[in-house]
Formats: structure tokens, sequence, C-alpha cells
């Protein structure tokens, strides 16, 4: 992987302990892990923003995406 970046993240206990338990299940680095559902999210999220138009018609001007979870 070229030009990557560290970038500190404080995240709350139960979180780390999901996202270290997820990473060994998956036989991942907790680094891999959280890169790894960055990208799903990122890819989803453009999936998503792909179909609105299909599924909804035009989007109203200045709409944001949200995602679930976050709303």
């Amino acid at each position: 992987m070229s030009d990557v970046h560290s970038i500190p993240v404080r995240v709350p206990e139960d979180l780390r302990q999901k996202l270290e338990a997820e990473a060994k299940a998956t036989d991942r680095s907790l680094s891999g892990m959280v890169r790894f559902l960055l990208q799903e999210a990122f890819s989803k999220r453009a999936s998503a923003e792909k179909s609105w138009p299909r599924l909804f018609g035009q989007r109203p001007a200045g709409f944001k995406w949200i995602p679930a979870g976050l709303c």
C-alpha cells in the first residue's frame, strides 16, 4: 500500500474491544480492521448515493447524505 498515513484516533473502550474482537476473528490487525471498515463504509455510501436517483428521483438541492445511525 503506497502513501499510507498514520492518524491517531481516540475511541471509547467498548468500541476498541469490538474492533479488536472483529480484527482477531477476521485475522486482521487492529489497523487493518479499521481501514477495512472505513473503506467498506465509504463504498456503501457511494453506492447508495448512486442509487438515489434511480430509487427516489432527483435529490433536493443542498441534500447531504447522513449515514444510518448518525441521524
